[in-house]
């Protein structure tokens, strides 16, 4: 199998060969950059970059945003350098991306109000304490295809929410509560401990339900299918997950 990066990031690669369970290896060109990623059995284990190898080299390499890639079946990596799985490296990877985009932003700032420290704190506060309504937005344009972005209870109360199409929102969010409602029946019924996400797939459209595991607050995220990335969609609400209840506590939502 090979392709470009432009159809299939590396995260998207990266989930599509550990869900097939594969050992494999795969190696990525962008420009004179040569890199490698090693699968042994649905997992992530070696990766290399330049002089770099383990999780930081694929850190990196999920950074490449154009480029090649060629899977090669049946390869045995030649050393393990990897041992956190493969969910867990790219939510660390979402994590750092998302760290690096705040840095950024943190650092114009400062140079922006250079000499005022008084008025460089106010601002940092002010820019930390992100209300929902405007969390949910910014969490919508990270998302590829984005159709449907809401807050809210399974049993009604309290809504934030964005959309990208027109929508008749309270008739899917009764829709979609009933079935959050059933799930949340049948796990507790058979034990299964407390649900962490729903994905449904349709022809058209990924829907994924994260739940906040507080006072019955859910994310629901809809996107086009043939332009969103499933992995995607679960990355950002993950990384979205712990800032979404620190605004809800700010805004009194929330004990």
């Amino acid at each position: 199998m090979k392709g470009r990066l432009e159809d299939m990031a590396v995260a998207d690669l990266i989930q599509h060969t550990c869900q097939d369970h594969k050992t494999a290896r795969v190696q990525l060109k962008n420009g004179r950059e040569r890199g490698e990623l090693f699968f042994k059995n649905g997992n992530v284990v070696h990766a290399s970059l330049d002089d770099q190898t383990g999780e930081q080299a694929v850190y990196k390499l999920m950074n490449w945003e154009a480029g090649t890639f060629e899977l090669f079946d049946k390869v045995d990596p030649p050393e393990i350098t990897i041992t956190r799985n493969w969910t867990s490296l790219l939510l660390e990877a979402a994590r750092l991306t998302d760290e690096g985009e705040q840095n950024g932003a943190d650092a114009a700032l400062a140079e922006k109000t250079r000499g005022d420290d008084s008025r460089f704190v106010e601002i940092i506060q002010e820019f930390s304490l992100v209300p929902p309504q405007q969390m949910i937005e910014q969490l919508s344009k990270k998302i590829e295809g984005h159709r449907l972005s809401c807050l809210t209870k399974i049993r009604g109360e309290g809504l934030f929410w964005f959309s990208s199409v027109e929508i008749e929102l309270e008739e899917v969010l009764e829709q979609v509560n009933q079935f959050v409602k059933m799930v949340e029946t049948a796990t507790t019924r058979t034990k299964a401990g407390a649900a962490r996400d729903i994905v449904l797939t349709t022809d058209a459209a990924y829907l994924l339900v994260r739940f906040l595991g507080r006072d019955s607050w859910y994310l629901l995220v809809a996107a086009d299918k043939s332009e969103a990335s499933l992995g995607n969609l679960r990355h950002q609400a993950d990384v979205y997950v712990e800032r979404l209840l620190s605004s809800l506590k700010l805004e009194g939502l929330l004990v």
